[in-house]
């Protein structure tokens, strides 16, 4: 049987979300809620950044579904669209038929032709999206610590509820904007999404201003945690944004004062030295691992990113200009798992600052496949690293370290978008 992918119509919206609630049993839509679902969807249609895609087999039945999102994400310091790929999933009975397989495919061909040249996913399975070139970013690190680890700060004094009024919405859109202006990986949000977090009744927002102006905030829920005991909870910690030292001292001092009312607090984080802030991270399991080390947090794979088409990503990103600096000419060689694409050979010129494409003739040639190319070319793991492991051959090894150096000078991508 043969399968064709389009954009769903308005008489197939409620067949897309009963679709989802079946692939993801968590997120079946209630009747009462139906009307405000299919609500959600038709503004979807009328976006002009949002594609929600049906796979049809050849009776017009709907078998899967996929959304693609045209976001803008800060690259290495600069803003460039990335195509995001959410909501994935084929019914039932249609598995094991390449329909998921051949729905990406389709899908990054799509983000091609409206003119984005890299892609974006939090993976339902690592290895399967591995297979399509997609590289995993830095991953998460979940701190689940006593309350009283965390330290006092005076600070903590200034917090003050963000509340569902356009003065907060205003300033709480301000800030993750001033923060995604400064660090690599960060996609930027709808002004939409402020409203959401505050007007959700299971949240506790707060956030810290200094002269007026909102230098960090918290989305926090309380987690039950006792079967006997309705006064027993933990405090979740969903999203932590702070633009200043005073900003992210006063949250977590915030958060400590909590102690009498929560007895753990639940932090995500990518920063990896985060365990610095405490003088004992020790997690609640209480594990101790050979030799004598204290087990401090859960890590877990965070996004996963592909470059669509080398050259046309390169291009969109550094504009043909000219860099300058100490610089190395690499060719990398690379191997595309997935996509048809005409050159998989990229010739760069990279100094500590930059890169390009180059017409130059090549120092390095450096070999590896899609996946480790997008991870790299990210600043999420070393050319080095990727050499250490066996994943990149290398035609001369001081070069391959001092292009590592060079690609690496850049804060590794860190993130908060969830879709």
């Amino acid at each position: 049987m043969t399968y064709h992918f389009r954009k769903i119509r308005q008489n197939e919206v409620i067949d897309y979300i009963k679709l989802k609630g079946r692939v993801y049993p968590r997120f079946v839509t209630p009747e009462k809620d139906m009307g405000n679902a299919v609500r959600t969807y038709m503004r979807m249609l009328d976006d002009d950044k949002v594609f929600p895609i049906g796979a049809f087999n050849e009776d017009g039945r709907l078998v899967g579904r996929i959304l693609i999102f045209d976001y803008l994400m800060n690259f290495r310091g600069r803003e460039i669209r990335m195509g995001g790929i959410g909501g994935v999933g084929i019914d039932l009975p249609n598995k094991k038929q390449h329909i998921c397989r051949d729905m990406l495919k389709f899908s990054l061909n799509f983000l091609q032709d409206i003119g984005i040249t890299c892609s974006g996913l939090h993976p339902f399975r690592p290895d399967f999206y591995k297979n399509m070139g997609y590289g995993t970013l830095t991953p998460f690190y979940r701190y689940h610590i006593d309350t009283t680890r965390l330290k006092r700060y005076d600070e903590a004094v200034e917090v003050t509820w963000l509340e569902d009024n356009e003065q907060d919405i205003t300033d709480m859109t301000t800030c993750f904007n001033e923060y995604y202006k400064k660090t690599n990986g960060e996609i930027k949000r709808r002004a939409a999404w402020s409203i959401v977090q505050v007007q959700n009744e299971k949240n506790f927002v707060v956030g810290y201003r200094k002269d007026g102006v909102l230098k960090a905030y918290a989305i926090c829920s309380p987690i039950e945690t006792g079967r006997d005991n309705f006064m027993q909870y933990d405090l979740n910690v969903d999203e932590f944004i702070s633009l200043s030292l005073e900003g992210t001292k006063a949250i977590l001092g915030f958060l400590r004062n909590q102690a009498d009312q929560f007895d753990n607090v639940v932090l995500y984080t990518q920063d990896e030295t985060f365990y610095h802030l405490f003088d004992n991270p020790g997690d609640v399991r209480r594990s101790i691992l050979p030799h004598a080390n204290h087990s401090f947090a859960t890590a877990s794979t965070g996004l996963m990113f592909r470059v669509l088409n080398p050259k046309d990503f390169v291009a969109a990103y550094s504009q043909m200009r000219e860099i300058k600096g100490e610089a190395i000419t690499c060719t990398f060689e690379i191997d595309e798992p997935f996509l048809d694409l005409n050159e998989t050979t990229l010739n760069l010129k990279i100094t500590e600052e930059d890169f390009c494409l180059s017409e130059s003739e090549s120092d390095l040639t450096v070999k590896l496949s899609m996946a480790e190319f997008s991870a790299m070319i990210f600043g999420s793991v070393s050319l080095e690293s990727l050499a250490r492991y066996g994943l990149a051959t290398y035609s001369d090894y001081k070069l391959m370290k001092k292009c590592s150096a060079f690609l690496m000078n850049c804060e590794k991508p860190k993130y908060h978008a969830k879709f």
